[in-house]
């Protein structure tokens, strides 16, 4: 989509051309998989480790104690087999991993003791084999106090390893909430959604078969039958179309002239349509049948109220970055008895379009010359 995005209360994704609302939290693309959790603990496990060597090496030991090539290999095989040792160490804690934050934390820091222990050893064993201090001094190699001074140093590493762990734990926690807090609401917008699309169908029905009983008292059987074509065409697009999903607006116009004719037999010669749509819009994204509702009120307040002509105009234009679609109808009567019409069918606009957009939409109706205007204004969106 171009321009400007839809915002469902809780989503800020990108709709797909004719897309539905989607229960899958995937969709929001801000929640890392397990499989990120993973790759992210790699890297950190043998990056903690390979900065701990580069600060090794960059220190100054006394007499060069520690500063030959054998030191620094030894070093070096340390920090590789450290960062193995932490990454075995959070394969353990996946399968042991809680939802609570300190249980996390006092885990780790507890396993981490047998794998500092570990890594000490490793550290022992990589000296005694390539540093000249340890060939010269053999009894270096796992002398209490050499173990006890490594075991401290390495455990700190541990422990800012342990701290890390943790903090990517519980922002992973923190984003399936959210995805999950998402999926919900997805669920609820669709549920809301459909049972106000069902909320339409009942009023319309009502009129048309007031129509179709009408017709069928005046012996007008052909009229009768083509209404009954277009109800059945009418109907089985409307029962079909997910009431989240997004059409061209040259689409939705198209399901309002289905309507239209049908409303047309009823009144002959009394109802006049005419569309103005600047030929940009007509690609424009729009919630199916957000107009029909607005048709069907023109309709009812103004050529059933009156038998004078009356003039269905339905217009969109662009306007910055908001697509304005209106309904209005016009007749010679005074606009003072024509009705605003807020009942069902304003109040069922309303609330899909909070649904879908939030602020970021709304519905303004109002007189306007011999008639009245209703005013749609969402966010523009195109499928390209």
């Amino acid at each position: 989509m171009s321009a400007c995005r839809p915002l469902i209360t809780t989503l800020a994704h990108e709709r797909p051309h004719e897309g539905t609302l989607s229960a899958d939290a995937n969709a929001l693309d801000i929640v890392p998989g397990e499989g990120d959790l993973d790759r992210q603990m790699l890297v950190l496990s043998f990056a903690l480790w390979l900065i701990h060597f580069a600060f090794m090496v960059s220190r100054d030991f006394p007499d060069g104690m520690y500063g030959d090539p054998g030191s620094t290999l030894a070093r070096f095989i340390t920090a590789l087999a450290c960062g193995t040792i932490s990454w075995s160490l959070y394969l353990v804690l996946k399968r042991l991993r809680r939802r609570r934050p300190v249980a996390t934390f006092f885990r780790a820091l507890l396993l981490s003791v047998p794998a500092c222990a570990l890594a000490t050893f490793v550290n022992e064993f990589a000296f005694s084999r390539f540093a000249g201090n340890y060939l010269d001094h053999p009894e270096l190699f796992l002398n209490r106090a050499e173990f006890i001074f490594t075991f401290s140093f390495f455990f700190w590493v541990f422990v800012a390893w342990v701290g890390l762990y943790t903090m990517l734990c519980n922002v992973q926690e923190l984003r399936e909430q959210e995805r999950r807090i998402a999926a919900v609401t997805n669920a609820a917008n669709a549920a809301q959604l459909k049972a106000l699309q069902l909320q339409i169908h009942p009023h319309f029905l009502f009129n048309t078969l007031n129509a179709l009983s009408g017709l069928i008292r005046l012996a007008r059987n052909a009229d009768a039958e083509r209404i009954v074509l277009n109800l059945s065409a009418f109907l089985r697009h409307t029962l079909t179309t997910p009431p989240d999903r997004f059409v061209p607006l040259k689409a939705e116009i198209e399901v309002q002239r289905m309507y239209l004719d049908i409303e047309s037999v009823r009144f002959a010669d009394r109802l006049r349509v005419v569309t103005a749509i600047d030929s940009e819009c007509e690609d424009a994204l729009t919630p199916a049948l957000i107009l029909q509702p607005l048709v069907e009120n023109a309709i009812k307040h103004a050529l059933s109220r009156s038998e004078q002509p009356v003039i269905v105009t339905i217009g969109a234009r662009r306007e910055g970055e908001k697509l304005s679609v209106w309904v209005r109808d016009e007749r010679n009567d005074h606009p003072a008895e024509t009705s605003a019409g807020f009942g069902i069918g304003l109040a069922n606009v309303r609330q899909r379009l909070n649904v879908l957009f939030g602020a970021h939409a709304r519905l303004v109706s109002r007189r306007d010359g011999q008639g009245w205007i209703s005013v749609v204004s969402i966010p523009w969106m195109t499928a390209q």
